[in-house]
């Protein structure tokens, strides 16, 4: 009773005072069980309250009182985690993955438990140092193997699965995990789990090998089962990912910023500081595309990128600063602010490893190479190794591209073509480009057909060719029309004014002005039609 009090001021937002109760609770629970059920709700409490650090130390004092010691110092986590993974792999080994469904069921109600504890404490692990993250993943895996299945152990397998594919490269042998993850949900009919699941697998795993583009429903129902089922955590995870993955495969900007204003009512409504900080960033590199604030240095004059940065880096909210640093270098790179680019991608990289999982990391590594690309050609700090971090952006988006050309070939070809041209190889260059405009066009990424048609036309433009400059040019402006980045539009016409002419602007509202007055005319036809047919009096109808 007294726990579900506490747990009725949680929810009501008097976190203070449920706080207070939670520790004197925990203080005269008799069983260790139901010392974990205070801490579980704590957990709960200090996630979705960006209070990382408590809830982490919640964590820790759970896996105490079962024995585990979670570790501070970064070589002994490492080490355990290595070896951790070394004894999974083996037990594991040849065809005994594909066997996982059928293991013995996890039948101690405590055990089962403290999984579902280790699986509570985890988004803040993974918010506050991924090496923890990793080694509460292997444990989840460790205790799985040791005890039997439960609907916490398809978690540890997809978990287990993100660690092989971006810590080993091995993407197959992760996607087959997860996929064994999810079947062993199914068959146990953990259906608490489902939606959270759904939503780890959509935003880390699926994307390495599979589409993105037909996934939407899937995410939305999935964002829509985590709210029916009371968990805002999850949920919101899916709102980011459902709108940066629109965000960087070129849906309508009007259409996404929509999306994510409808959303964003409904947490505030919530009081979920959390998702609101995911989605601001996002939300607000929209904004300054289509024109709606036009202040780029701060992300938009509401938002003031710079001090909000400040915030959640103090909130440890780590991966909340990684996304935010990226939808910010996406924006500075695209209006031409390379040195404050170039400063941002030196201090996002700090960040970037809370995101290693995610379809935000395929952005990172394209803006970040593009912005290394322009930082080698201008000179902006002359003791940096350029190239060398251009191509080591460059390895990835190619092993990606490699294994889901849907998701990530447009983006590999105009890096591609990039590093082409500051390498002084014109004739490939320009090749390139055209790739990266077909693979663009191909896989719908307007977003990148525009950017590279822009990319390509500035450098037939440096390179005298003013009139293939021109096509390529307007063919951007066009295509960032479609996407709905009207700001872009406007900075490309006022710097190749003499170029490109008449803006595309001004022709859309003529025609839309004539289109109008076309269906006004056609309107007063069919009026007089109609008034002529139904007259009896025709000098009547005629005056």
């Amino acid at each position: 009773v007294c726990l579900q009090g506490a747990g009725c001021k949680y929810q009501t937002g008097h976190h203070a005072e449920a706080e207070n109760d939670l520790n004197e609770l925990y203080a005269i629970s008799q069983t260790r069980l139901d010392k974990l059920e205070v801490l579980m709700l704590k957990v709960y409490m200090y996630t979705s309250n960006e209070e990382k650090e408590k809830a982490v130390e919640s964590g820790r004092t759970g896996f105490r009182l079962y024995g585990l010691y979670m570790p501070k110092n970064k070589a002994a986590i490492m080490m355990i985690v290595f070896k951790d993974i070394i004894k999974a792999r083996w037990i594991l080994r040849g065809k005994r993955m594909d066997r996982l469904p059928d293991r013995p069921v996890m039948k101690d109600a405590e055990q089962r438990r403290f999984l579902e504890f280790a699986l509570a404490v985890s988004p803040s692990i993974y918010q506050y140092d991924q090496n923890l993250f990793a080694w509460d993943v292997m444990k989840m895996v460790s205790y799985s193997l040791r005890y039997g299945n439960n609907g916490v152990a398809s978690f540890g397998y997809i978990g287990y699965g993100m660690i092989l594919a971006q810590g080993f490269a091995d993407y197959k042998a992760g996607k087959k995990l997860a996929d064994i993850g999810i079947q062993i949900n199914r068959q146990l009919g953990y259906s608490v789990l489902k939606w959270k699941l759904g939503i780890v697998y959509n935003n880390f795993v699926q994307h390495w090998t599979m589409p993105v583009r037909p996934e939407f429903d899937t995410i939305q129902e999935l964002i829509n089962g985590c709210i029916s089922n009371g968990d805002p955590i999850y949920a919101g995870y899916g709102m980011f990912h459902y709108h940066q993955k629109k965000f960087l495969l070129g849906f309508p900007l009007p259409e996404v910023q929509q999306s994510i204003e409808n959303y964003l009512h409904v947490v505030d409504l919530k009081g979920d500081k959390e998702t609101r900080h995911f989605l601001e960033g996002y939300y607000h590199a929209v904004r300054c595309l289509r024109g709606v604030d036009e202040n780029i240095l701060l992300l938009g004059q509401s938002f003031n990128v710079p001090e909000r940065l400040a915030e959640i880096v103090a909130s440890s909210s780590f991966s909340v600063a990684a996304d935010t640093y990226i939808a910010y270098m996406n924006i500075l790179y695209q209006f031409q602010y390379y040195q404050e680019a170039w400063q941002r991608y030196l201090e996002g990289s700090k960040y970037v490893e809370f995101i290693y999982h995610r379809y935000e990391f395929a952005e990172y590594n394209f803006y970040g190479g593009l912005i290394c690309a322009m930082a080698f050609e201008k000179k902006l700090s002359p003791a940096m190794p350029y190239l060398k971090k251009l191509k080591g952006h460059l390895k990835k988006l190619k092993l990606w591209a490699g294994n889901c050309p849907e998701n990530f070939e447009p983006l590999y070809l105009l890096l591609q073509a990039e590093l082409a041209r500051i390498s002084g190889s014109p004739g490939n260059t320009a090749t390139l480009y055209e790739k990266a405009i077909q693979s663009a066009d191909k896989y719908l990424f307007i977003n990148i057909k525009a950017l590279a048609n822009e990319l390509a036309g500035r450098f037939h433009f440096q390179s005298g060719n003013a009139i293939i400059a021109k096509t390529y040019l307007d063919n951007a402006r066009r295509a960032y029309l479609q996407w709905g980045a009207i700001l872009k539009v406007k900075y490309i016409e006022k710097e190749f004014e003499s170029v490109l002419g008449k803006s595309i602007l001004e022709e859309t509202k003529e025609n839309a002005a004539i289109a109008s007055l076309q269906n006004a005319d056609m309107n007063l036809v069919l009026e007089t039609s109609n008034a002529i047919n139904n007259a009896k009096d025709i000098d009547r109808v005629i005056e």
